[in-house]
């Protein structure tokens, strides 16, 4: 029976948990705090059982401490959930905020299920999203250190004007000298910082690859790989990162959970629709919308993207080249029919793009 439920709601810190426990039929909570070591959260668990006297349900909010509660409080035959933050409903008059009053909120929000809450990853999964974010992460370090070194060279007045970061660029960087010695300095600290994420960032894509071609995600990251503008270490990347497309009901869902459907402000007769929510995932939705560029080119499968469709099944296939070319055709009628900035256009595309991932991945 749904009266014999108890529910808490716990606000978590990196070394304290405030916990809001309601009974079945009480209006206010039993409070209390414990520590976040191992040994308190088995006697948080216990407690919980033992207070509630039957079956009890707890959540959480989502946030730097990661999962690592959920399973160790069901590890203990404890029921947790995890909301998201970005849901759970606030009052605009409550100008009070204190960890009491977010446990006792979380409490009463879970009692009357008006929370959202979050599909927390396996171990394994959240594993390997940790390695396609890390590769992100280097990727990014390196963009910004060939930004600052380029800076130094042009206010020191070196242009190199030809195509950069070939063989020929990095010989003429390696033979740039400069007057003063302390600038000398400085650039050779440059470049060796390049050179050394360079090479750790190759490290790294070698060993997504690998995961790319591990027996979890092989399969999806091949399909995946028929569609234009996704190889194989963004295909892995998307995957890691929603860990489990089949929970998203309908292709809408889906879009709005990685904040590409607009934002809408109506009432009555007046329509008002805004810029995207850039709500949810924002990782997986720049890889999406870089890969939405690709869709400006003509209608045509290239050598590069025919290898990567050998022996993958013919109905993958056929939705690819239907994505492809609906994808195209979209583009232009949005830019010369529209007359849409480009920058727009992409991020439509870029939407309409999730509902062919999501007809692929979930059938």
């Amino acid at each position: 029976m749904e009266n014999a439920i108890s529910y808490a709601g716990l606000d978590v810190h990196k070394v304290e948990i405030v916990v809001a426990l309601y009974r079945p039929g009480a209006t206010d909570p039993i409070e209390w705090r414990v520590g976040t070591d191992d040994r308190s959260v088995k006697r948080l668990a216990r407690r919980l059982l033992e207070e509630s006297g039957g079956r009890v349900e707890c959540v959480y909010e989502a946030g730097p401490t990661g999962f690592v509660l959920q399973r160790q409080l069901g590890a203990c035959g404890v029921r947790c959930e995890v909301a998201a933050p970005s849901l759970v409903p606030v009052k605009p008059g409550e100008q009070v905020r204190t960890d009491r009053r977010d446990a006792r909120k979380l409490g009463r929000y879970l009692r009357s299920g008006e929370l959202t809450m979050v599909r927390a990853p396996s171990e394994a999964e959240e594993a390997a999203r940790e390695l396609c974010r890390h590769r992100t992460r280097v990727s990014q370090q390196l963009t910004e250190s060939r930004q600052r070194m380029g800076q130094l060279l042009l206010r020191r007045g070196r242009i190199y004007r030809r195509k950069r970061w070939t063989k020929a660029h990095r010989d003429w960087l390696r033979a740039v000298t400069f007057e003063h010695v302390y600038d000398d300095e400085v650039f050779t600290d440059h470049l060796q910082e390049l050179e050394w994420l360079e090479s750790r960032l190759g490290e790294i894509e070698r060993k997504v690859e690998a995961l790319a071609d591990s027996e979890t995600y092989r399969e999806r990251v091949g399909w995946m790989r028929c569609f234009r503008g996704f190889d194989r270490i963004n295909a892995v990347t998307i995957l890691t990162e929603l860990h489990g497309i089949e929970r998203f009901a309908t292709a809408r869902g889906l879009m709005a959970f990685l904040g590409l459907t607009p934002k809408e402000d109506s009432s009555g007769p007046r329509r008002r629709r805004g810029s995207i929510t850039h709500a949810g995932n924002e990782h997986v939705r720049w890889l999406l919308v870089q890969s939405a560029w690709n869709q400006r080119h003509r209608v045509r499968v290239s050598e590069q993207l025919r290898r990567r469709r050998q022996e993958q099944p013919p109905e993958v296939i056929a939705l690819a080249d239907r994505a492809m070319k609906r994808l195209h055709d979209r583009y232009v009628h949005l830019i010369w029919t529209r007359s849409l900035a480009p920058q727009k256009a992409v991020v439509a595309i870029a939407r309409e793009s999730v509902g062919f991932l999501w007809a692929l991945l979930v059938h």
